[in-house]
């Protein structure tokens, strides 16, 4: 699904107002950009749990940077014991 056509963010929204709980983990205010503000969902979805997991939080000087693996392993340090082989430069590797 494509949450950036007007065809994805009508699916997520009708999902959306007939769920119990949304989870989402975009940065913040992209929930907001695709019409599904939490307050506009609470208007037809009073029951709504919504859960926000962002890769850095809501405020602070990486709020707006996106919280992916790659990042993840490269900043913790973890990319520096991988990599495709021994001889190879440390790297990211999908397995």
């Amino acid at each position: 699904m494509d949450f950036y056509s007007e065809q994805g963010r009508t699916l997520l929204w009708d999902l959306a107002v007939q769920a119990d709980v949304l989870v989402e983990n975009f940065r913040p205010g992209v929930l907001a950009t695709m019409g599904l503000d939490p307050d506009r969902l609470r208007l037809v979805n009073p029951g709504l749990v919504i859960a926000s997991v962002s890769g850095f939080g809501t405020v602070g000087p990486l709020a707006q940077a996106a919280g992916l693996d790659q990042v993840a392993q490269g900043m913790s340090g973890l990319m520096s014991v991988t990599g495709p082989d021994a001889d190879s430069p440390p790297g990211w590797v999908y397995r």
